[in-house]
């Protein structure tokens, strides 16, 4: 489906610049077994009945379900495909186009270490926080959850408040007229 759609695409506006078909074919591979699997598990799951693993339900609900599984995985592989083969799409023209191949891949990467690392960094946070809340008494672990909750919003508070930035010139509060 991402293939018929990128050369329909191509064939509708062939001066359009377009990624190559190379690097949407995996995404489109890989978001369509996603799409795939859960809309086909949806249907399992409202047309049979799943006991112990195992899997009951009748040939009719299983060919209607894999039609309705199809339909809804190609309509959005064939759209997103066609989305993400346009640049323009993705905040990617004019200025913003990438010098080359490395330099887009570069930049993506860059963009997305911060809030992974972020991920990482509370992840860990919480299995720590979670296994000393276990761990705790009855009264302890309210405590402890009651004071962490009220540290984290009002770190929250205070970045959203911004406190560094209200003696800068240009930045914090904009003075009002008059």
């Amino acid at each position: 489906m991402g293939a018929t759609t990128y050369v329909l695409g191509r064939m509708t506006s062939p001066s359009a610049p377009r990624f190559p078909l190379k690097y949407l074919l995996p995404t489109a591979a890989v978001m369509a077994a996603i799409v795939l699997y859960a809309v086909m598990r949806a249907s399992v799951g409202l047309g049979g009945s799943i006991e112990d693993g195992i899997v009951s339900i009748s040939a009719f609900r299983l060919v209607l379900g894999a039609g309705v599984a199809g339909f809804v995985t190609g309509g959005i592989t064939a759209g997103t495909t066609d989305a993400l083969a346009r640049p323009a799409f993705l905040g990617l023209d004019n200025e913003a186009w990438p010098a080359s191949s490395a330099a887009f891949v570069r930049e993506s990467v860059r963009a997305m270490m911060a809030p992974m690392i972020g991920l990482g960094v509370v992840a860990a946070l919480a299995l720590g926080v979670s296994q000393v809340l276990l761990s705790s008494s009855h009264t302890g672990a309210v405590v402890l959850a009651s004071v962490l909750s009220a540290a984290v919003l009002a770190g929250a508070a205070l970045v959203a408040y911004r406190p560094w930035d209200r003696g800068e010139p240009g930045g914090g509060e904009t003075p009002l007229p008059g």
